[in-house]
């Protein structure tokens, strides 16, 4: 059976602690402040503010295109996919692609690896891992590419 919650209130010195000292968040507002200003976002965002109607008009014009509804779509279908899938393991595939672009880069340099090179890499078990997760993302692709059998 659920019990019921109890409810103590915090003591006047308890709620001191947690209080935002005025000055103190004042002082991380002005600083906020002066890095937007430096990085000149608040004379972006003024001068949209300042010109919104011919800002929006250029939005809708731009959606009101074959392009435009294209992007809208794509953008929702994307979301809609992140939404359904474990961004988590997507996230780990950037990183990881990230973390060794420079190693990858220099694969593409002339001339290529030779074939002993190549077959020599794939006893490295991280190569084989990543192997096995570019071919089931090939057999993915091509089953989605499949054509329909009547």
């Amino acid at each position: 059976m659920a019990r019921a919650i109890s409810f103590v209130r915090p003591s006047e010195e308890e709620r001191a602690k947690k209080t935002v000292q005025p000055d103190a968040a004042l002082e991380e507002a002005m600083a906020l402040l002066a890095a937007l200003h430096e990085a000149g976002f608040l004379s972006l965002l003024k001068g949209a503010v300042l010109s919104r109607n011919e800002v929006l008009e250029i939005i809708v014009q731009a959606i009101n295109t074959d392009e435009g509804k294209r992007f809208l779509k794509n953008i929702i279908q994307l979301m809609m996919l992140f939404g359904s899938k474990e961004l988590e393991t997507a996230i780990g595939v950037s990183r990881a692609v990230l973390r060794n672009m420079d190693e990858a880069a220099a694969s593409l340099e002339d001339p290529p690896p030779k074939w002993r090179h190549l077959l020599a890499a794939v006893n490295d078990p991280d190569v084989r891992r990543g192997l096995a997760f570019l071919l089931a993302v090939a057999k993915a692709l091509g089953c989605a590419f499949r054509a329909p059998q009547s």
